[in-house]
């Protein structure tokens, strides 16, 4: 009787051991060959979203880079909360420009800032260590909650917030950004208030989020998944590629080069800049330095200029300054430190005749090796010398 079985049982183990085989055999291949789509962002009941720990891969969408995410849910190399004697840390909030997942790491801007800084001779008392926070598509309000709830526990010196005028105050406006599953400020009176609504949604639970980290884990072990999973997400946009005029960028609303005209701009631009304030205050008030730099969008920085012209004509605009000039306005009322990189961008892009945004060749889209090259040197020119003076 138990030879019967015995066949029974190498029979129906042997399609199973074939295909184990041969999806062994698919999962090597694809690894060999770099082929990964690594599940990069949690559930965060905080800001909505957060960056996956230990997520791992190839990102392509734009640009090339081999993208790390630490076991503190940053896109960077490791860092201990407590911070090295004789160390000065600065610690970088913004969005994906801050992510910078289209570029190697070393190549980031805020890499560059921290060896352009480690050279400054007002800066040779110290070893200068600088912590990227940015996170794709987060604006200012979800900047600032990562700062209280995650940045203090590494005792940064100085704050940098690098600001994207292209979407940041549309990011700050439940009206403007439409998205529910973030957390937003608004203005009751003269009080702000966060809005943090998007708590209450049935998909942002803590037993959801944890299912979904324990699902990105497991995404993230097999590059079958992952290519699946990729796979899936492209079926599901078919047919929603965006399209844009000449000039133009995917993501910007040109209404961002244009004082504000309506109430929800205004609320925007209001939400936004109490918001800065706040953050200004808030590290002040730790002993701590905060500096806002601006960000440049691609068709700012453009070296064609009369490309650059038809979108002013368009607009109906003399320059497209309007967000860099007004942030710079408040902060020097404010009494922010600020750097502003549209005008030098600019200026470079002119004399060069070369891109600092995209990877196609328009021009457009997030800053290449180039302009993060020039990003962090501009700002660890500004940093060295106001450290000169103190």
């Amino acid at each position: 009787m138990a030879r019967p079985a015995v066949r029974i049982a190498t029979y129906l183990g042997l399609p199973v051991f074939g295909l184990a085989v041969g999806l062994l055999i698919v999962e090597v291949g694809l690894r060999i060959a770099g082929v990964s789509y690594p599940a990069t962002f949690d559930i965060d009941l905080l800001r909505g979203n957060a960056l996956h720990p230990g997520a791992e891969g190839w990102q392509r969408g734009e640009g090339k880079a081999y993208v790390r995410i630490n076991s503190h849910g940053l896109r960077d190399r490791e860092h201990e909360f407590e911070k090295p004697p004789d160390t000065f840390r600065i610690a970088v909030l913004g969005d994906s420009f801050a992510e910078a997942v289209q570029v190697p790491m070393q190549a980031a801007f805020w890499s560059v800032l921290e060896r352009k800084l480690s050279d400054c001779p007002a800066f040779a008392k110290s070893k200068v260590e600088v912590i990227n926070f940015g996170i794709s598509g987060h604006g200012t309000t979800q900047e600032y909650l990562t700062l209280r709830h995650y940045g203090w526990k590494y005792d940064p010196d100085l704050v940098l917030l690098a600001f994207y005028t292209g979407n940041d105050v549309r990011n700050n406006s439940r009206a403007l950004e439409g998205s529910p599953y973030r957390p937003y400020f608004f203005h009751d009176g003269n009080k702000l208030v966060l809005d943090d609504e998007f708590r209450k949604l049935p998909d942002f639970t803590l037993e959801r989020a944890r299912w979904i980290s324990r699902r990105n884990d497991l995404i993230n072990a097999s590059r079958i998944l992952q290519l699946a999973r990729e796979l899936y997400n492209r079926f599901k946009k078919q047919g929603n590629s965006e399209t844009v005029q000449a000039g133009a960028e995917i993501g910007i609303n040109d209404a961002i080069y244009l004082p504000p005209e309506n109430r929800d701009w205004k609320a925007a631009w209001r939400v936004t800049e109490a918001i800065l304030r706040m953050m200004h205050r808030e590290t002040k008030s730790r002993g701590a330095e905060f500096w806002i730099v601006t960000l440049t969008t691609g068709i700012q920085v453009h070296p064609d200029r009369a490309l650059r012209r038809r979108v002013m004509t368009r607009l109906g605009v003399e320059n497209l300054l309007y967000p860099d000039r007004r942030i710079e306005k408040f902060a020097r009322q404010d009494g922010i430190s600020i750097i502003s990189l549209v005008e030098p961008f600019q200026a470079h892009a002119d004399a060069k005749k070369t891109f600092l945004h995209g990877f196609d060749g328009r021009g457009m889209g997030h800053w290449n090796a180039d302009g993060h090259s020039l990003a962090g040197k501009l700002i660890a020119a500004r940093l060295c010398a106001a450290r000169a003076v103190q």
